[in-house]
């Protein structure tokens, strides 16, 4: 069981509130036209720069376990503590299967079945966010519905009928940061859970001049 947990976080991973990463690493998704940066944004510490084998070797030394069986071509999966949470999943994510250079970098905290848990982390966590980089520059919070939940009963309900719309983003110098409550049912599995998707501005432009190139 644990191991179809696995590979269906490999296959979750790939989305955030239902939107592809390609399409998530966009400036126009957090408001941003223009990306007139000179470093890179950072991930607990390490700059989201070099090979996916670069990065995730830097992860090992901050304590996170490589989980090579899970591993695709522009994919490298980690597990370990993150910002005070057990057992979270780290997904690094290159710039294509030819392009290895690290683009983004999500985090999946540990799986809820109660909303109060749910909140607690992503409440938790956009303080936490908040007070590093400031206001988040676009923020939902709210309910699917014609009056809003007031019950935590009905708002997991909500989560697991995808009504549930939370997301906050933060954007920096370097590149921004998207928290949000994300529900997904596949594989016979119903997950709900928190995430976060860390994105470089410079490697996000060099991924749109790949895409260019083919043109």
């Amino acid at each position: 069981m644990k191991r179809l947990i696995f590979l269906l976080l490999a296959f979750v991973s790939l989305t955030v509130s239902g939107q592809s990463v390609e399409n998530r690493l966009s400036p126009s998704t957090v408001g941003c036209d223009s990306v007139p940066v000179q470093q890179h944004m950072k991930f607990m510490g390490i700059p989201i720069d070099g090979t996916l084998t670069s990065f995730t070797k830097e992860l090992e030394k901050k304590g996170l376990k490589h989980i090579e069986s899970l591993d695709s071509e522009e994919i490298k999966f980690c597990v370990g503590d993150f910002a005070g949470y057990d057992d979270c999943y780290i997904q690094v994510i290159a710039i294509s299967p030819e392009n290895s250079r690290v683009v983004a970098v999500g985090v999946t905290f540990p799986f809820s079945e109660q909303w109060s848990d749910l909140a607690s982390k992503y409440n938790n966590l956009k303080r936490r966010l908040t007070s590093k980089y400031g206001e988040p520059a676009t923020c939902v919070e709210r309910f699917q519905a014609s009056t809003q939940p007031d019950d935590d009963f009905m708002k997991m309900l909500y989560v697991k009928q995808d009504r549930c719309e939370y997301e906050s983003n933060f954007v920096t110098e370097e590149g921004y940061i998207v928290l949000n409550i994300v529900h997904t049912n596949k594989g016979g599995y119903n997950l709900s859970y928190v995430s976060l998707l860390y994105v470089d501005w410079i490697n996000r432009e060099n991924m749109e001049q790949d895409v260019m190139d083919d043109l």
